[in-house]
C-alpha cells in the first residue's frame, strides 16, 4: 500500500499514488495498436502481445517532452509534402 511507503502527508501520499496508477497503467502499443504495453523496469516498456521492447518515460510510457517532439515532427512531415 503506497501510504506506508511513502513519509511527509497526506499530499505526498495522493501524489505518489498518482505517480504509481501511471506506472502500473496498460498503454497503448505504436506497434500493434493494443492496450497491452507495460512497463518491465525503469523506462523499459514490453508489449505482452506482440513481444516489442520499447524506451519511454519512467513513470509514463507516454512524457511531455515525448508528445511535443511527435507533434513537431508531424509538422516538419506535413510542410515537407
Amino acid at each position: 500500500m503506497v501510504s506506508h511507503t511513502v513519509r511527509g502527508g497526506v499530499k505526498t501520499r495522493k501524489r505518489m499514488k498518482n505517480v504509481y496508477k501511471r506506472k502500473n497503467a496498460k498503454y497503448l502499443c505504436p506497434n500493434c495498436k493494443k492496450k497491452s504495453l507495460t512497463r518491465m523496469q525503469y523506462a523499459v516498456w514490453k508489449c505482452n502481445s506482440c513481444k516489442s521492447v520499447y524506451a519511454g518515460g519512467a513513470w509514463s510510457f507516454n512524457t511531455a517532452p515525448g508528445k511535443e517532439s511527435l507533434r513537431k515532427l508531424a509538422l516538419i512531415k506535413k510542410e515537407d509534402e
